[in-house]
């Protein structure tokens, strides 16, 4: 979604600047006869955007803004021309509204990213090494039937493998259930502590991708003092009040089969060790989840295995992909639809970020071009004229 957000406002962004002024050089007729006058640069005068305004510092004595017609009440042209009148005020208005922003980042809620009510809850199963499908079947069908006596259960799929399954659990949609779906699993987590020998726990479905909300990654090269460390946080983590179903991969004793080849015997046989290899994953593990069939049950899979610059003239497009963006992520921002919560606050986000660059494009930005170009004049003055000589004036 971050992707689609980013590519779509680049891809708007082009058009507002590329596709967009060529289309109205062919489809848009000029309206009235009136041309420019050249201003003086003694006067002052400044070309900016298609329209001509007389800046502070050059020529002090003529201020007004000459344009090519004043068409009724227009509000941003007037802003402008304010902005460039009082360059000093705007400049310290942005600069006031920088550090005020700056002050609401501690009031910024922080924590973990919400995993959202998607209406989908998904458990992982795992039973210890050496579990038949039997087993595994056994533990699905007990978690199976304790989901479904919940009344905000749909339906549940389950996909059984060898020591482990996972449980996809369909809630109702969320206008016909009281509950949301972090409350469904906070009730449904006690109940998998009746089901012995088999550890269950409820995936997390946050950004992150992990099955888990929080993970610590342990690493050593002495597995008997990594053994011990995992041990030890593990008992610490289990003591938390805020922490739920804490497990360690360490905890899983996983017995491990060498298989050492004979090359000269393999030679013989023309048998390489990718035939070797090959042969020892299908008689221990078996194939591979995407290439192995699936015997489909009524609510169950069970796979089968073998042991800028901006102004008067750019206001329309800049305000037409800065108006589409926002109306985009209106949406994310009023968090409508499943998971809502995640996406919400990165909708306000995107909303108060266009809205206040645009603000910045439209107005502070001429301002700043202004002074950038007063001082460009001043170093050709320089440069022409020399220090401490005064260009005539005409």
């Amino acid at each position: 979604m971050r992707v689609t957000v980013a590519v779509s406002t680049i891809f708007s962004t082009l058009v507002a600047r590329m596709v967009t002024p060529m289309m109205g050089a062919y489809l848009l007729k000029e309206k009235g006869s009136g041309e420019w006058g050249v201003g003086s640069r003694g006067g002052g005068v400044i070309k900016l955007f298609n329209f001509k305004f007389t800046l502070p510092g050059r020529n002090q004595g003529n201020r007004k803004v000459r344009t090519e017609k004043r068409r009724g009440f227009q509000p941003y042209r007037s802003l402008l021309e304010w902005a460039l009148r009082h360059r000093l005020t705007t400049m310290a208005i942005a600069l006031a509204f920088f550090i005020a922003s700056l002050t609401l980042v501690p009031m910024i809620p922080k924590g973990f990213v919400d995993d959202g009510d998607f209406g989908i809850s998904n458990v992982s199963i795992e039973l210890p090494p050496g579990s038949t499908l039997e087993d595994v079947n056994k533990v699905v069908t007990q978690a199976t039937n304790l989901i479904r006596q919940n009344p905000v259960v749909e339906r549940v799929l389950a996909t059984e493998e060898i020591n482990s399954a996972t449980l996809a659990i369909n809630l109702k949609p969320r206008e016909e259930r009281n509950i949301s779906q972090k409350q469904f699993e906070e009730q449904v987590r006690p109940d998998f502590e009746q089901i012995p020998g088999a550890r269950i726990s409820f995936q997390s479905q946050s950004p992150g991708g992990d099955r888990k909300g929080l993970s610590i990654v342990l690493r050593s090269e002495n597995p008997e003092a990594l053994n011990k460390a995992a041990d030890a946080l593990e008992k610490q983590m289990r003591s938390l009040p805020g922490l739920v179903e804490v497990s360690s991969t360490a905890s899983l004793v996983k017995p491990e089969i060498l298989v050492i080849p004979n090359p000269q015997r393999a030679a013989d046989l023309g048998v390489t060790v990718q035939a070797i290899a090959r042969t020892a994953s299908l008689a221990t593990i078996g194939d591979n989840e995407a290439n192995l069939a699936k015997f489909n049950l009524s609510d169950r899979q069970i796979p089968i295995r073998v042991q800028v610059e901006s102004g008067v003239s750019r206001l329309r497009p800049i305000l037409m992909t800065s108006l589409a963006t926002i109306a985009g992520t209106l949406p994310l921002a009023l968090g409508i639809g499943a998971g809502s919560e995640v996406r919400q606050p990165m909708g306000i986000a995107i909303m108060g970020g266009f809205t206040t660059s645009t603000l910045l494009t439209l107005v502070v930005v001429p301002v700043i071009f202004s002074y950038i170009d007063n001082f460009q004049n001043w170093i050709k003055d320089r440069l022409r004229y020399g220090f401490g000589k005064k260009p005539s004036r005409s």
